[in-house]
């Protein structure tokens, strides 16, 4: 097995899932590749720990198209692992705790169709041409990408079995219609088109929170085919964590006679006129190869891992510029008793202030947020905690730096979580803790080197998303990236497709057109 100090064909910076994906992809094809990685484990995101007996993740709560027809899911089979993981089914993938009532958001079409005719039956022929125009853009962002990045088995299937002769031919319509003039709109905009009702709005959009901004600021085309994926791939959560996922594909990389390095940090990329050589570890040790590629957080492999001068000041500028997304901070709760069986019936929750997103939004940038979601991966996965015992983890988002820093409280904003969630749906809760543990925007900025503890990578902006997102190539010749800073955006599943994007682009001739150009 190759050792530092050899040549590669590829040396990966970060074994998060982008990282190990493109490493997957790449040795799938015969390349040579090495993957250093800071951690003891690898998974970035996609890692949990134990605390006192009880798993957590450090991030996933679930995973939308990695199970079933997803095209996560053809990944995986693509990768040789999808025998080895257990991916349970998430349905509904939300339960929406408004001030009035709540709501089911299932993760297929038609129990979802029933459960907002069930609420606001006047506006049904609204709700069906939503779906309608979803099911469009969602088909017309396959064919684009089968486009960009060339023919592969996976999104070959994915088209042979969603798309229909007649709308491959109409294809150059409805994508301008559907994605090229849509660009520039928000996702409240782009849902105007086919839903009236305000409140209605509203509650489709519900799970803003997991991209990062409400509606009137998140990306129109982000946001729609999320939705999408949600109710026609639907969404699962790895039995056994998500450190399963992540040592899975880490053991298919090692067969694939890939070296992965735990524990070793890049300490800095090493380039010569004008593109990089290799890296060199954080023990002093060299590896050398034409093509980098970072699942690092972007800010960080320019600040840090590249020389000053590196790479073009304009560039670096501009990324200075671009705004991050919100920070999480998590409460995560052992408890001495099974709280599916205690009112969270199912795996996660949001409790929402009002049907405006937008204050909802203002509030969580003050540090003040009356928002919360809470998901009980036991549920699903009773072995994540001890016998007849469960997990919680609450979860609100702010800022770096809000007005109410969660520096000096820390303890004040876990506890008013814990007791939001006692007061909306948990009642006696707090009387049930055996563990907690507070994660921080801190912590996760320690454990993977996220600027501003960003949970989503740059905020998901119309400018900042899918195919407007900093491109995987680098100004820096035969350095990449992969991960959420990059495209196609947001989320571990899409962390995955980057680096299956970027593993077929660089072993095919498409790749070496769209290096010229994009």
């Amino acid at each position: 097995m190759s050792a530092p100090g050899e040549n590669y064909d590829a040396i990966v910076v970060g074994a998060g899932p982008g990282g190990l994906s493109v490493a997957l992809s790449l040795s799938l094809k015969g390349w040579k590749v090495l993957v250093a990685e800071k951690n003891s484990r690898p998974g970035g995101n996609c890692t949990s720990k134990n605390y006192g007996g009880y798993t957590f993740d450090l991030a996933v709560h679930q995973l939308s198209g990695i199970g079933g027809g997803g095209v996560c899911a053809g990944i995986m089979r693509e990768y040789g692992i999808a025998g080895r993981l257990d991916f349970r089914k998430v349905d509904p993938f939300l339960v929406i705790d408004m001030p009035d009532r709540s709501y089911l958001l299932h993760g297929n079409k038609k129990a979802l169709r029933a459960e907002l005719v069930k609420y606001f039956s006047e506006d049904e022929d609204d709700i069906d041409r939503m779906f309608s125009g979803l099911d469009s853009m969602r088909k017309d962002a396959l064919i684009s990408q089968r486009l960009f990045y060339g023919q592969d088995p996976v999104l070959d299937k994915m088209i042979a079995d969603n798309v229909s002769p007649r709308e491959l031919l109409t294809f150059p319509f409805t994508f301008l219609w559907n994605i090229a003039l849509r660009a520039d709109s928000d996702a409240d905009s782009v849902l105007r088109r086919w839903v009236r009702n305000p409140k209605l709005r509203s509650v489709i959009h519900s799970s803003w929170a997991y991209l990062g901004l409400p509606p009137r600021r998140l990306s129109g085309l982000m946001m729609s085919i999320f939705v999408s994926m949600q109710h026609t791939a639907a969404s699962y959560y790895p039995a056994g964590s998500s450190q399963k996922l992540a040592d899975v594909m880490a053991e298919a990389v090692r067969e694939r006679g890939g070296r992965i390095l735990l524990a070793l940090p890049v300490k800095r990329i090493i380039t010569k006129n004008g593109r990089v050589r290799g890296v060199e570890l954080q023990d002093g040790k060299k590896a050398y190869s034409d093509i980098v590629i970072s699942n690092a957080d972007m800010l960080y492999t320019y600040r840090n891992l590249l020389t000053p001068g590196a790479a073009p000041a304009g560039f670096i500028k501009r990324l200075k510029k671009i705004p991050l997304s919100l920070a999480p901070f998590r409460v995560c709760l052992g408890l001495d008793y099974n709280v599916a069986a205690h009112g969270l019936d199912y795996h996660e929750y949001m409790i929402a202030p009002g049907y405006d997103h937008e204050a909802t939004y203002k509030a969580m940038t003050s540090g003040n947020s009356e928002g919360l979601s809470l998901y009980s991966p036991t549920k699903l996965c009773p072995e994540l905690a001890p016998h007849g015992h469960s997990t919680l983890i609450l979860t609100t988002m702010m800022p770096w730096r809000p007005d109410r820093d969660w520096r000096a409280h820390k303890d004040e904003i876990a506890d008013g979580m814990i007791a939001l969630a006692e007061k909306k749906r948990l009642p006696g809760l707090s009387k049930h803790i055996a563990v907690k543990k507070i994660l921080t925007p801190e912590d996760l900025q320690r454990l993977t080197h996220s600027s501003g503890g960003s949970m989503y990578g740059w905020a998901n902006s119309p400018g900042h998303s899918l195919v407007r997102r900093v491109s995987m190539k680098s100004p820096v010749k035969g350095l990449y990236h992969v991960g959420h800073w990059t495209r196609p955006g947001t989320g571990v599943t899409s962390a995955i497709l980057s680096g299956w994007m970027l593993g077929n682009r660089l072993n095919s001739w498409v790749g070496k057109y769209l290096d010229k150009i994009f």
